[in-house]
Parts: structure tokens; sequence; C-alpha cells
């Protein structure tokens, strides 16, 4: 790795820092500069999720006010997502590199396909709550699998679920 490469990756993780903090986007930025470097997919794709998995603990901490009161929904939320996490990543170990090259752009374009015809949330009674419902719990354990496995849009995909459980 050179010194210019050096200030590629330093550049494109300031901006992925603020395309994530604006628009939960940071992979659009950081996973093609690192292919560009001359990284193999499958190890683009970790350093990305690493990455990500960074990013996430720094948005939780500056989330606290929001979160504030939220404790058991997080924790029986978040423990089916790191299951589809787990079960992504270990998917993603136990398969050939080669198998992440090829499914990669399948991903890229079903996340695409979520996110153009993501539900509306539904006007229902504010003590209602939707998210224990089974077809929410598989769609946020599939998505972290999606993470698991891939992790870019990751963020825009749980948003899509979520959104419609409020």
């Amino acid at each position: 790795m050179t010194v210019a490469d050096l200030f590629v990756l330093a550049a494109a993780g300031i901006a992925a820092g603020i395309v994530s903090t604006v628009a939960a986007l940071a992979s659009l930025v950081s996973y093609p500069v690192l292919l560009a470097l001359g990284l193999p997919p499958l190890t683009a794709n970790v350093t990305n999720t690493v990455s990500l998995c960074f990013a996430g603990v720094g948005a939780a901490a500056g989330s606290r006010p929001e979160l504030a009161g939220q404790a058991a929904r997080l924790r029986r939320l978040g423990l089916v997502v790191a299951l589809g996490g787990a079960t992504g990543a270990a998917i993603l170990l136990l398969t050939p590199a080669r198998t992440f090259e090829v499914v990669a752009p399948v991903l890229i374009g079903g996340a695409s396909l979520v996110l153009l015809f993501q539900p509306t949330p539904a006007i229902t009674d504010p003590g209602t709550s939707r998210e224990g419902s089974w077809p929410r719990l598989i769609s946020l354990f599939l998505v972290g699998v999606y993470v698991g496995y891939f992790g870019a849009a990751g963020g825009i995909l749980l948003l899509a679920v979520l959104v419609p459980m409020l």
C-alpha cells in the first residue's frame, strides 16, 4: 500500500462518514474505493462491514437521548438482528469467495428493489405494536443475515423494515 493509497482511504473514510451521517449510505463510498484500491471483493466486504460496526456504535452513542426508555425493545429486536447477522457471517465464512463475487450484485439489486418498493407505514392506533409480528421478526432476521453476509445498504434495509413497525 502506498502513501497515496493511505490518503485515498482517509479521504474515503471522511466522505463515507459524512454520507453515513446524512443518509446512512457509507458503503456507497467505502466499498467501491476498497475495490478500486485492488482489494478482492470478499476482503473489501469484510473490511467495509467491520468499519460499519464502529459507525453503528457511534450512531447508537449519539442517539442515546432518542433511545431512552427503549432498552427492552432494543434487546428484543437486537437479538433477532444479531442472530441473523451471525447466520449471514457464518454463510460468508463457509462459502467460497467466488460465491460472494457472484451473489454480491444480486444482493445490491435486491436491496435496491426493497428500497424502491418499501411499504408505507400504516396509520394505526398508537397503542398497537406491530414489532412482534412474525413477518416483521422474520424480516429483521433476514436483514441481519444480509448485513452479516454483505453489509452494504444494511442500515437502509433495516430502516425499511423498522419504519412500518412504528
